[in-house]
């Protein structure tokens, strides 16, 4: 997976999916756990970053 080896899970997501442009302090809720960022690289980057391309790891239950 290059960049993203070692990672739990790779997610491709929309730009408007975050205040702003996501950052390694953001988490994601889904699959009934919660996961903290650990790598983003911008897919289609123009003026207006519409996809990223996110690496995830695993950092416990949804509170």
């Amino acid at each position: 997976m290059g960049i993203f080896g070692g990672e739990d899970l790779v997610v491709i997501m929309p730009g408007d999916v975050c205040e702003g442009r996501p950052d390694t302090t953001d988490k994601l809720e889904f699959q009934g756990k919660l996961w903290g960022i650990t790598t983003i690289r911008p897919v289609a980057p123009t003026e207006l970053d519409i996809i990223y391309k996110v690496a995830v790891k695993e950092v416990g239950d949804d509170a």
